[in-house]
Parts: C-alpha cells; sequence; structure tokens
C-alpha cells in the first residue's frame, strides 16, 4: 500500500516542477529580454539640442553648411547632417520641422537613432497587477567607443519593456525608455 502512493505523489512532484511557471524573476526578465526580437530590433531614440554637434568633438560625426529653407527668401541656417562617420553610430538625423529632413537647423531639437550595441543591464523593478502581464524597469548598458561619448555625453539608461504570459512563458512585447518622473 506504501508503494502505491509514492508513484502518485511522484507524478504530481513532476508535474508541479514542469509546468510553466507564472513567476517572473529579475534575473530570467533580464536574460528574456537579451534574447527577445523586441529588444534586439529597438533603435533607441534621443533628442538633443543641435548645438550639441557643435562641441568639437563631435566634429567628425557630423557636417556642417549653410541651409536655405525656402529658396530665394534669403533665410540661411546653420544646419548640421551626419557625416560618414557619424552613420556609422547615428541614424535618421531630423529636425523638429518635417522641412529639415536629414539634417538639423543649429538652435533647434534635433532628433536621431542610437546604432550602438546595447544590453540589458540591472533589472530595478517589476511590477503589474494583472497575473498574465507584467512592466519590467531596467538599466541599459552601451557598448560604444570614447570618442561617441565625448560627444554625446552619457545616452539615456533607464528602459522599460512590458511582459505577456503565454501559455509556453513569458514574452517581451514592447520596450522603450522610462520617462522620467
Amino acid at each position: 500500500m506504501v508503494f502505491k502512493k509514492i508513484p502518485v505523489f511522484c507524478l504530481v512532484l513532476v508535474l508541479s516542477l514542469c509546468s510553466c511557471s507564472k513567476e517572473l524573476s529579475r534575473s530570467k526578465a533580464q536574460s528574456l529580454l537579451n534574447e527577445s526580437e523586441a529588444f534586439k530590433s529597438w533603435k533607441p531614440g534621443i533628442s538633443v539640442q543641435s548645438q550639441q554637434f557643435a562641441k568639437p568633438a563631435c566634429g567628425e560625426f557630423v557636417s556642417k553648411f549653410r541651409a536655405q529653407t525656402t529658396p530665394g527668401v534669403g533665410q540661411f541656417y546653420e544646419a548640421v547632417s551626419l557625416s560618414a562617420k557619424g552613420k556609422q553610430y547615428f541614424a535618421n538625423l531630423k529636425g523638429t520641422n518635417e522641412a529639415f529632413n536629414y539634417w538639423c537647423v543649429t538652435g533647434q531639437m534635433c532628433s536621431f537613432s542610437v546604432l550602438v550595441n546595447k544590453q540589458v543591464g540591472e533589472v530595478t523593478g517589476i511590477t503589474g497587477s494583472a497575473e498574465s502581464e507584467r512592466n519590467v524597469e531596467f538599466k541599459l548598458q552601451y557598448e560604444y567607443p570614447e570618442e561617441v561619448l565625448n560627444c554625446m555625453g552619457k545616452f539615456p539608461d533607464a528602459a522599460k519593456a512590458t511582459f505577456r504570459m503565454y501559455d509556453n512563458g513569458w514574452r517581451v512585447m514592447k520596450v522603450g525608455y522610462s520617462k522620467p518622473e
């Protein structure tokens, strides 16, 4: 009689260990993020004042030129565009005005994408009231040369991701920067 209870107990134990865990630990979130297509394909976008590119350390990343916004009007602006070397690390440089695609007028906000390697550093928090969805906050670690750091300074490192539970485990649905509070 004792031997009949042991196989049932073992079966229950094995099934409980093999079932899909609904817990999302910090280490599991970090691993899933680094492996996810959502994180790998995310190109962090950054907005800066165009004067940021005017620093001497940025000289090799941008080309400066005079631009005329409306031909014949006579209004000229100092502008910057990405040089060949700049295109190795940044993409989609544009001003806030749609007329300034692929270049940015001095004194305006410019936005661009970062083309450097990134990985998830420390997972700093996991929240979520729904059983099937979690919000994960984490720190980004970038891999870029010192010359990019000298030009742009430190890139934003606070990021967040949305995870959703499926029948086969957690999946990363969305990745983005955390908004400063």
